[in-house]
């Protein structure tokens, strides 16, 4: 693979990882390949090969090497359904000619009918990268989904039902199937009677066509398949679906896959599970989806035990679903007794652990547990120190644990003017956050944190040191509004009316600069006018005083 340049989790060698090829125009590789191979490394240890210039037409080399990917991921934007790349005009038709998934991701809104119009992408698996924390978390699941698939990772049950359905289904639409992607060839013929044996029934004997089949069929009756009614079930629901014995009906289709998964087939129960939370279903229920979820993943701690890697993943895809259903007590028990599992078996700073430290701090949030939440946080980035673009999302999650705590110190403040231990607390996370921020480059947060802390300090009393701060900041920028009214306020506090009074003119001048006479600067020039009054009262009182 030296044809082509990689990314894995944590920078660990390609050998013996799953392969997952990235292609999309040149400009959306900068924007999306960081994003997407985070996505993709939270979900399994794979290794993502792309092609560092993306406009060169593709060497012998490099075509040989895609030919060995399992999964190929295409970001989907304006940019690309308004050009003509590599991508699309080269990439594309070589993955299809190889058989390899395409799986399009889109990151853009109301780009799917876009996508549906456009010949270059027809047949493609589409999935939306959502614009909200529970869109981005259902994109994720499913994400997950087409990589089990894709990777050879749907446990605990034979392939024949998947494959056999996949046949018939690429048979209907097409009378030349792309037969190649059945993993096992011997099922080809088998399949290709089973299609003519089914057709010469009609439909009141569908099932006992595929009884009989199953039981007759050597290479089906090999997997214990004949006397396996929960198989039938599945199979001949799948097939009800999308009219492969007869004419579809949707309603009798998910019934019987229903009866398969009440069975315990797990194959069935992974299929609902699916089924109910995909947003374009209409039977689309996260209640439902989430109890689907839960036979699943119960499924897999049964037959593999909980210390497998496979049934730790679907233990965390169930935690994640548990938040999008506002369950985050669920999912908090079930991350506690996932995580000291996966930090024994799998380490940790294994990418499937450090993801369970982040939902741990997102489930604590939620139920208002900041503290912990923000522990949590501390924790992953920790874990992350080596990882580049993955330690700087998290210390970005890490400051909005800081801001929140200190909001719920602050709230703690209001309710009790009194007490200024708060405050004192939150000018500890303010003095965390800023290093934070000067460590990210985040300059204008930085700003605003220390203006929030200055604002903090003249609460207790040091306005000095809120003075220091405020002083620091104009040197680094003589015309920021903010700094300037809050110091302003600052020399007021302190009794210094005429410097008072020269900080809040210089603030009108710069708000002038770019605002025209409104609300603010009306109540700017009172704000002066009484400082400035305030300014002849302590003038005459000084006076009084000296005669």
């Amino acid at each position: 693979m030296e044809t082509l340049s990689y990314r894995t989790p944590g920078g660990v060698a390609p050998e013996g990882l799953p392969r997952i090829g990235f292609i999309g125009h040149p400009y959306d590789r900068l924007l999306c390949l960081d994003t997407f191979c985070a996505d993709l490394f939270r979900l399994r240890e794979c290794c993502v090969y792309f092609t560092e210039d993306m406009t060169a037409p593709l060497t012998a080399e490099q075509k040989q090497a895609m030919a060995g990917m399992a999964l190929c991921l295409l970001p989907v934007s304006p940019t690309l359904l308004a050009s003509s790349c590599r991508a699309v005009e080269e990439d594309l038709p070589l993955f299809r000619s190889l058989g390899i998934k395409v799986l399009a991701v889109m990151i853009g809104p109301g780009l799917l009918p876009r996508i549906k119009e456009d010949d270059r992408f027809h047949g493609l698996t589409v999935l939306d990268y959502g614009g909200t924390p529970a869109a981005t978390s259902l994109y994720r699941e499913k994400l997950k989904r087409i990589l089990f698939d894709a990777l050879g990772e749907v446990p605990d049950q034979p392939r024949f039902t998947r494959e056999a359905l996949q046949f018939l289904e690429e048979r209907r639409a097409s009378p030349e199937p792309e037969t190649e992607t059945i993993t096992e060839s011997s099922l080809l013929a088998e399949l290709e009677q089973l299609e003519a044996w089914v057709e010469e029934h009609p439909e009141a004997e569908a099932r006992e066509a595929l009884q009989d089949w199953l039981a007759v069929s050597a290479d089906f009756a090999r997997r214990g398949l004949g006397n396996d009614p929960a198989a039938q079930d599945y199979l001949l629901g799948r097939a009800w679906l999308v009219g492969i014995f007869q004419e579809a009906n949707r309603e009798q289709g998910i019934g019987l896959i229903t009866d398969a998964a009440e069975a315990g087939l797990s194959e069935a129960i992974h299929w609902l599970a699916e089924l109910y939370l995909d947003p374009e279903a209409p039977e689309r229920d996260i209640g439902t989806a989430l109890h689907w979820e839960r036979r699943y993943a119960d499924a897999l701690s049964r037959a593999y035990g909980e210390d497998d890697p496979k049934a730790i993943r679907e233990k965390h895809a169930l935690s994640k679903l548990c938040l999008v259903a506002g369950e985050a007590g669920e999912a908090l028990r079930i991350l506690e007794e996932l995580y000291p599992i996966s930090l024994r078996v799998l380490g940790e700073s294994h990418s499937q652990t450090v993801s369970i430290v982040g939902e741990l701090a997102v489930s604590c949030h939620e139920l208002g547990d900041d503290e912990s939440a923000l522990a949590w946080r501390e924790k992953q980035c920790w874990l992350l120190r080596d990882r580049g673009e993955e330690l700087r999302e998290a210390q970005e999650a890490l400051l909005d644990a800081y801001r929140a705590l200190q909001m719920n110190h602050y709230r703690r403040y209001l309710a009790d003017r009194s007490d200024l231990e708060p405050l004192r607390q939150r000018r500890k996370l303010f003095s965390k956050a800023v290093r934070l921020c000067e460590e990210l480059g985040d300059k204008p947060r930085r700003r605003s944190l220390l203006g929030s802390l200055a604002d903090d300090l003249c609460l207790l009393g040091e306005t000095e040191e809120a003075k220091k701060i405020m002083v620091s900041l104009l040197r680094e920028d003589p015309e920021d509004f903010r700094s300037t009214v809050t110091l302003a306020g600052i020399y007021r506090i302190q009794g210094k009316y005429r410097e008072a009074d020269i900080a809040m003119e210089r603030a009108i001048v710069i708000y002038s600069r770019e605002h025209d006479c409104d609300g603010v600067e009306i109540a700017l020039r009172e704000e002066l006018a009484e400082l400035r009054r305030k300014q002849r009262e302590t003038t005459v009182t000084l006076t009084s005083r000296s005669n």
